[in-house]
């Protein structure tokens, strides 16, 4: 199979994945941004803002999802985790340096030292989960690849029922932002990818599964707000109760958008060769506009919450947020061009020789 065809037949999931990123970008804008924190309660603004992180709050279930998808059926490659390690630290050193040059930051010890070493400080936390699930990945494949269907079905109920349910004071209650949860998501989109076959054509029934639950969302925080507004001040903590990677509703409409997505198809090669190229640059959004040394300038500078109580905000929240994705696929885009000179050199591959032989190596791909 060509290349051509073969990124034509995955543009749905790229498609999928450029959504999904452009949703992080809205819950930064939301989040960081200043919107979530300044909007009058119940105010205008407050339930666009609900609804929007409704939408949003599913995209770092969704990107997982898609790469237990397509690792359940891959090998480990040294060359894959390198990339991704150097993609890391190239952001975290490089804006480091380049913010201190400009006047932005002060120079430090512990900056300097996170910023070298990003992974081990957790300065992006999917980052860090990331490298951890891919470590993880080929040993968690021997062991879905050595039950059988019911058995992966089983697992993947279990694993809903003790990290999506909120009981109180235990360990498994928390927010999804670690280790544990992406390897959850892992199983669930490995058992999409033995087990489900698309259709080709639109899911009208994952349709509706995926509207469901992105409804109930800003739902179940308006209406506790209500109800804590109107004398039960106490459940006001608990608006965004399921406003978690690891809600029941979140995942719930990641795997319902997931497989509506699977049963999209992308007609067009020249449509799916930009699908496609824009995909393998989403990371990189990430890296860049959420960047430790840059992030709190980028929102201070847009000042969202002067502009937030205008009519107009929804469209200048969308504009705003295609700009900074588009601004940070063209830094990432840059990037690759410069890495591929840099991994063609002769210094970097006697670099990798000497690793891809440790033994630390050999022992994960046996």
């Amino acid at each position: 199979m060509s290349k051509m065809l073969k990124k034509t037949r995955l543009a749905n999931i790229e498609l999928l994945r450029i959504i999904a990123m452009l949703m992080v970008v809205t819950l930064h804008f939301l989040g960081r941004g200043g919107v979530n924190a300044g909007a009058t309660v119940l105010g205008g603004t407050w339930i666009l803002s609900t609804i929007w992180d409704g939408l949003a709050i599913i995209s770092v279930d969704v990107y997982v999802l898609i790469s237990g998808y397509f690792l359940i059926k891959s090998q480990f490659k040294m060359q894959k985790l390198i990339d991704i390690v150097l993609q890391v630290f190239s952001y975290s050193f490089i804006m480091y340096i380049i913010m201190i040059i400009i006047g932005k930051n002060s120079f430090s010890v512990s900056g300097f030292v996170t910023s070298v070493l990003p992974i081990l400080t957790n300065q992006y936390w999917f980052a860090t989960a990331y490298v951890g699930l891919y470590i993880l990945f080929p040993f968690l494949n021997k062991a879905l690849l050595s039950i059988n269907q019911n058995q992966h079905r089983n697992l993947c109920i279990i694993l809903i029922l003790m990290f999506t349910l909120y009981l109180p004071s235990t360990a498994l209650q928390q927010s999804g932002t670690g280790i544990v949860w992406i390897i959850c998501l892992y199983v669930f989109g490995a058992y999409i990818r033995l087990y489900y076959r698309p259709k080709g054509k639109l899911n009208w029934k994952m349709v509706v599964l995926y509207i469901v639950p992105a409804t109930i969302l800003p739902l179940s925080k308006i209406f506790i707000t209500i109800v804590a507004e109107y004398g039960f001040s106490s459940l006001l903590k608990y608006n965004g109760w399921f406003y978690k990677y690891n809600s029941v509703f979140v995942v719930w409409a990641a795997i319902a958008l997931f497989v509506v997505f699977l049963n999209i198809r992308v007609n067009s090669e020249k449509i799916s060769k930009i699908i496609c190229s824009i995909g393998g640059l989403t990371f990189g959004v990430y890296l860049f506009h959420n960047n430790p040394s840059l992030r709190d300038h980028l929102w201070n500078a847009l000042d969202l919450p002067s502009i937030m109580n205008n009519w107009w905000f929804l469209l200048a929240g969308v504009g705003i947020i295609i700009i900074i994705f588009t601004v940070s696929a063209l830094v990432e885009l840059i990037r690759q061009k410069v890495y591929y000179v840099f991994i063609n050199s002769r210094l970097y591959k006697n670099v990798y020789n000497m690793i891809a032989s440790s033994k630390v190596i050999q022992f994960i791909n046996r």
